[in-house]
């Protein structure tokens, strides 16, 4: 490190299995836990020494305890795209999609949150909507604080989290960790949206620099096409499908449209996929890639006012793939994609 350094952090690290923090306090009044290194595992204080260079054996690894969480919260397309955000008050610099943008960092410049700076209320509310109704377990807050800096915005004095069915937690304050990530858990719930009431404190407003929401990941090979990162296509209420509990299809496609299914998973080898569609119009071809190679097309044949399935083989890598269909027509719309390993 450089020689003029007296002191440097750096937390929760991941690191082979683990969560490291490493502290260096020249004198050790700036981090109070002694002077030189110091070393958290799973925050539990592994090593400290009045030195500049350490060589520290780790403890195992800690099992898996199952497939993670997957935050479904982020739209890295912006304003318009599922997952929709919007608040009650935003100033005029901010944006609500900032807040779910799935960029994370606490800096003033450059400006990557949503907040309600010069907001007249007491409170304000960020919502974020999905595409179809989800099974939540927990929501993440990473809230914004520049007052120790001289600015206006701290964390909220307390906050509620909505669902579809109602209040999912209430905290106060004294809770809220600044620059940092809050995570609130519950029992799992069905909604169609997350809706965030933040009260500031007087004299200054409050600031979000992530919003992210937590869903088991679903044990089944199917892909909702809804859920599918979009180019060129939407999300509509298609009142012939029951594939969503609100309906919700993916229509409005066209030449250049992309409709990109990610986060599939695969030891490896041949699968079939299975894409349930509506085609109101004549026969026509969709280019299937998988992580970005062309492997064919799927012929998707008139189905009149029903949902039908069209079928091919593709070959898969180990590890998470994504599948692409290329193309289409406003008279096509997507429900699902199936994958069956051969």
């Amino acid at each position: 490190m450089p020689q003029n350094w007296t002191y440097f952090a750096i937390e929760n690290l991941h690191y082979h299995g683990h969560l490291l923090t490493i502290l260096y306090d020249q004198d050790g009044s700036r981090y109070e836990v002694g002077p030189g290194l110091t070393i958290y595992c799973d925050g539990s204080k592994i090593y400290n020494c009045n030195s500049i260079s350490a060589q520290v054996n780790l403890p195992p690894s800690h099992a898996s305890a199952g497939p993670a969480p997957i935050n479904i919260a982020g739209n890295p397309i912006g304003l318009g795209a599922y997952p929709l955000a919007n608040a009650t008050f935003t100033f005029f610099t901010d944006s609500p999609w900032k807040a779910i943008d799935g960029y994370l960092f606490y800096d003033s410049i450059p400006d990557n949150r949503w907040t309600n700076y010069q907001s007249p209320s007491t409170n304000d509310t960020l919502q974020i909507t999905f595409a179809r109704p989800r099974n939540i377990s927990s929501v993440t807050l990473a809230l914004f604080s520049d007052v120790a800096r001289g600015g206006g915005i701290d964390v909220p004095a307390r906050l509620e989290i909505y669902g579809s069915s109602g209040s999912l937690a209430n905290l106060s304050g004294g809770w809220l960790l600044p620059n940092d990530r809050n995570t609130f858990s519950f029992e799992e719930v069905e909604t169609q949206f997350v809706s965030v009431k933040m009260f500031r404190k007087p004299g200054v407003w409050v600031g979000l620099c992530e919003l992210e929401v937590w869903v088991q990941p679903d044990p089944t090979p199917r892909y909702y096409a809804v859920d599918a990162l979009l180019t060129g296509a939407s999300v509509m209420t298609d009142r012939d499908s029951d594939a969503t509990k609100n309906c919700a299809v993916v229509g409005c496609l066209g030449r250049g449209s992309v409709v990109a299914f990610s986060g599939i998973e695969s030891v490896g080898g041949n699968a079939t996929i299975t894409l349930s569609y509506l085609n109101t119009g004549r026969t026509a071809a969709v280019e299937v890639t998988v992580n970005q190679v062309s492997k064919g097309s799927l012929n998707l044949k008139g189905t009149g006012g029903n949902y039908h399935s069209a079928a091919m083989t593709v070959e898969l890598a180990g590890g998470r793939n994504f599948i692409s269909l290329l193309g289409g027509t406003g008279n096509i719309r997507y429900e699902t994609l199936d994958v069956k390993m051969l």
